[in-house]
């Protein structure tokens, strides 16, 4: 097997809706594997929506058993924090997993389900 892609975004709607997050898992060809959304009840801060959302990726990227899983987002700030802080530990632990920034406009099928709700 190839590389497999976990794309993720989060949205925080105005109110009263919930902020939310899309994640869309897809193989080496794009193919979309799997798709989910979370309803979350944190404050309306993107920063805190998106570091979520990486958690959740984590999480998921961990409890399924892929050859090599890459977490794409369009948020620099929570991929370079990811990749720079406590982070180390945990992909020195699960060396398949990496983050890494991907644009808005490649990543549109996470953004739309985190805004679906």
């Amino acid at each position: 097997m190839g590389t497999f892609k976990l794309n993720f975004d989060g949205a925080c709607p105005r109110p009263p809706a919930l902020p939310a997050i899309g994640m869309i898992l897809g193989d080496s060809d794009g193919v979309v594997m799997a798709g989910q959304v979370f309803i979350i009840g944190v404050p309306r801060s993107a920063s805190v929506v998106e570091a979520l959302a990486i958690a959740y990726d984590v999480r998921l990227a961990m409890s399924i058993e892929l050859s090599r899983v890459v977490i794409e987002s369009d948020c620099w700030n929570v991929v370079q924090q990811f990749n720079i802080r406590d982070a180390r530990q945990l992909l020195a632990a699960h060396p398949h997993i990496s983050a890494r920034f991907n644009h808005r406009e490649v990543n549109s099928a996470a953004p739309a389900l985190a805004n679906y709700t």
